[in-house]
């Protein structure tokens, strides 16, 4: 994602900064989402790396057990609906009784910027592309986070 060149608003420079930082964060701590979309959605936004779905068949106490044992600190990126909040509520008990440090601060920002908008983190990438395109377009001799890997190969054989 890039800054165009003209002012965005506060709201959509925060969110931007919240991106950057989950991008910085996922590469060396796990981020603890509700589901695949959720994941895809990311993806799209170019944060990658240690992307955990919560939804894995496993007991929320075990699945922060597995996480304890691998990492010092997870983000949790819950939803911020009622199902959100009990989930992210119930992870930071399960992390605590594992003596694993949690960050919920960049849920919360996302949530104080997009609560009117979205409610859900599957929906972040739809909410950017519909509202502000711009932030996707390519500068020259840089791919779009919408490139496919395809399209910048037929690109570069031209």
């Amino acid at each position: 994602m890039r800054n165009p060149g003209h002012s965005l608003s506060p709201d959509i420079e925060g969110l931007i900064s919240v991106l950057e930082e989950l991008k910085e964060r996922a590469r060396s701590q796990p981020v603890l989402v509700e589901g695949a979309k959720d994941i895809e959605s990311l993806e799209k936004l170019g944060v990658n790396g240690h992307l955990i779905p919560l939804n894995q068949g496993k007991s929320i106490i075990d699945l922060c057990t597995d996480l304890s044992v691998r990492f010092e600190e997870v983000v949790i990126l819950m939803d911020w609906d009622s199902k959100g909040n009990r989930l992210c509520s119930l992870l930071k008990q399960g992390l605590k009784a594992c003596d694993t440090c949690f960050d919920t601060r960049l849920r919360g920002r996302l949530a104080a910027i997009l609560k009117k908008e979205i409610k859900d983190v599957q929906g972040i990438y739809s909410f950017i592309t519909r509202n502000h395109p711009e932030l996707f377009e390519p500068r020259v001799g840089e791919e779009s986070l919408t490139s496919t890997g395809e399209e910048k190969a037929r690109e570069d054989s031209m």
